[in-house]
């Protein structure tokens, strides 16, 4: 799950992110730029997929222990990875990925561990990448 600092949109450190503050109702809004720790990614989201837990968290049809408000959702995503701690060892800045096990990517930066990426071939679209299901086999 995504940390949900949220920021003034002036803030030096602001990215834009979608919140959902209540059930059934997403907003914009800013939260601090995650950084990489020694042991992570970070990952420049290209695309976002909408999947089906999506829509329930978002109808409040989830059980209250999956879900809290305020949140964030998204967690079929499609990026490039634009920062590795210096313990990151199989990846490196530049490498197309998909993610797996995250929630929070409805936002334009998510970090995360490189064991919750595939990476993907140069020539691979991100757009119709961010639609696979990297959890299944």
């Amino acid at each position: 799950m995504a940390d949900l600092e949220l920021v003034a949109p002036e803030h030096p450190e602001a990215q834009r992110i979608a919140v959902m503050r209540e059930f059934g109702k997403l907003e914009m809004a800013h939260a601090r730029t995650p950084q990489a720790g020694d042991n992570e990614i970070r990952v420049k989201i290209k695309w976002v997929g909408i999947c089906g837990s999506d829509i329930e968290a978002f109808r409040g049809t989830r059980k209250p222990e999956f879900m809290s408000t305020p949140t964030r959702l998204g967690h079929e995503v499609a990026g490039v990875i634009d920062q590795a701690g210096k313990n990151v060892h199989g990846v490196k800045v530049g490498d197309q990925v998909t993610c797996r096990y995250v929630w929070g990517a409805f936002a334009e930066y998510i970090v995360c561990r490189p064991f919750n990426v595939k990476v993907l071939p140069p020539e691979f679209p991100l757009r119709e990448t961010s639609l696979i299901d990297c959890e299944r086999p």
